[in-house]
């Protein structure tokens, strides 16, 4: 009595939560959610969970089940976008200036919309 019963199905560690309630990690393991089928990250050290569907998509695919928790992987994939910059570089087909996402120090081909359509279509 006198505490109000849990709202969400999923623990702390499973939710957003912790991005806008941070509570110390003393007071989570003191808490009654188990982390008993949990795997620990290998970059951050939290645990996180893969559900039998998760896994049975990656044995599906004869991938290897992930190491790091999805916020790691999150925030692995966000490092290796493009940055928000655009450069101008001259079109590989016919010369001319466009502008790009891809830096000039990269070696990727850059066309122009005109050649792309030309090369796609």
């Amino acid at each position: 009595w006198g505490e109000f019963f849990r709202i969400s199905p999923f623990t702390y560690g499973e939710s957003v939560a912790q991005e806008y309630f941070y509570i110390h990690e003393e007071a989570i393991t003191k808490s009654s959610e188990k982390a008993d089928d949990a795997e620990t990250c290998i970059q951050c050290s939290k645990n996180f969970r893969i559900v039998e569907k998760e896994r049975g998509f990656y044995k599906e695919l004869n991938l290897p089940e992930p190491r790091k928790c999805p916020a790691c992987r999150h925030n692995d994939r966000i490092t290796r976008r493009n940055p928000r910059a655009l450069w101008q570089r001259t079109c590989s087909k016919c010369s001319s200036d466009t502008w790009t996402s891809y830096a000039p120090d990269r070696s990727e081909k850059i066309y122009c919309e005109k050649c792309y359509l030309e090369e796609v279509y």
